[in-house]
């Protein structure tokens, strides 16, 4: 493997280059200390045993491409060879089509567009609705936290070096009373950025400033600038080529989305899809995102689910779940899930 020191989330395998063996596809989550600036994915080709990395002109589209959190490789236009979906924080949902091996992104010709963009954490690939091709879930924040979007009124960040001090500074901001104003307080915001003191002496003077008031204006310029009108886990379900959008139950937006599986858990000929996910790690204004203990949902054929409660489904999982993961245990199917700072569960159906 070649030395590259990088934060990356996810590794995904494929044969890229069409010679028999095992490519990697590497997703980076985020460039150390430039929150939430984009970072750059790669590949790592397979020369006999020996991963070099591949040239940009595979897939320019993977420079700057964002804080990717997952992926998978799928056949989405159905002509033999494996394109690559990716998800991640702050960014679109991304199509990118294998072109005679050259990645190409081709998300609008599938229906994806700029309205996508969200806090993604997961995407699961498999043929839901049993038609040939494969269906996505994709996992998103959920609908169960503090911050308010909507197409109208996205939710926004903003990041640069705002107070010239040589580090990186993150604003979260909302829509109030018809302008955008920081989702932190004024104590809070002087905390990250102290020109503020200077600037507002008292907290009235604060609050009645906009956004674009309180930012100096040349850092703003070149700021990264993220929108989001959408917190919700979704289906994309696969006709033809065009990705239908379609949301999940109310019991799967009460917290980040972290890993799904797709199979026919009630043996009545439909798949089923079993969620997990929380998350723990939070700034310190922010609540932890707790109230996630994974979730069966029963299938009918026709993409509705049905959620089943953990009376009957016998799930109940209150962890830090991050993902799941279909195994064999002396022949028999389990799930494997993985727990931050928590020990493993390992489930298996009651026969």
């Amino acid at each position: 493997m070649p030395n590259i020191y990088e934060s990356s989330q996810t590794v995904k395998t494929s044969d890229i280059d069409g010679d028999g063996d095992l490519d990697l596809f590497v997703g980076i989550r985020l460039i150390a200390g430039k929150y939430p600036f984009p970072a750059t994915s790669y590949f790592l080709i397979n020369e006999n045993g020996t991963f070099k990395k591949a040239n940009a002109k595979i897939a320019p589209v993977l420079q700057n491409i964002g804080m990717v959190t997952d992926g998978v490789f799928s056949d989405i236009d159905a002509d033999g060879d494996e394109d690559l979906l990716l998800v991640g924080e702050w960014m679109e949902i991304k199509v990118l089509e294998n072109k005679k091996g050259i990645f190409i992104d081709n998300s609008k010709n599938f229906g994806i567009n700029e309205e996508t963009r969200g806090v993604y954490w997961s995407i699961t690939a498999n043929d839901i609705d049993n038609d040939g091709d494969d269906d996505y879930i994709i996992g998103n924040l959920g609908r169960n936290n503090k911050f308010k979007a909507s197409k109208e009124h996205p939710f926004k960040v903003f990041a640069n070096d705002f107070d010239s001090n040589g580090t990186n500074d993150v604003v979260l901001a909302k829509y109030y009373k018809d302008d955008y104003v920081p989702m932190r307080g004024k104590e809070c915001s002087t905390q990250q950025m102290p020109y503020l003191s200077k600037k507002y002496k008292d907290y009235h003077s604060f609050a009645s400033s906009t956004l674009i008031d309180i930012l100096p204006k040349e850092t703003v310029k070149g700021a990264v600038v993220y929108e989001i009108s959408n917190f919700e886990s979704i289906l994309l379900i696969n006709e033809d080529g065009s990705l239908k959008r379609k949301v999940l139950p109310i019991q799967a937006q009460f917290s980040p989305l972290k890993g799904a599986v797709v199979t026919d858990f009630n043996a009545d000929g439909f798949k089923d899809i079993l969620i997990i996910g929380n998350h723990y790690g939070v700034e310190v204004e922010t609540t932890r995102y707790d109230a996630g203990y994974g979730a069966v949902f029963l299938g009918d054929g026709k993409n509705n689910f049905k959620f089943l409660p953990p009376t009957s489904s016998g799930l109940h999982i209150p962890k830090d779940s991050r993902s799941i993961h279909p195994i064999k245990i002396n022949k028999r199917n389990a799930l494997l899930i993985t727990n931050n700072n928590d020990s493993l569960v390992v489930l298996k159906k009651n026969l």
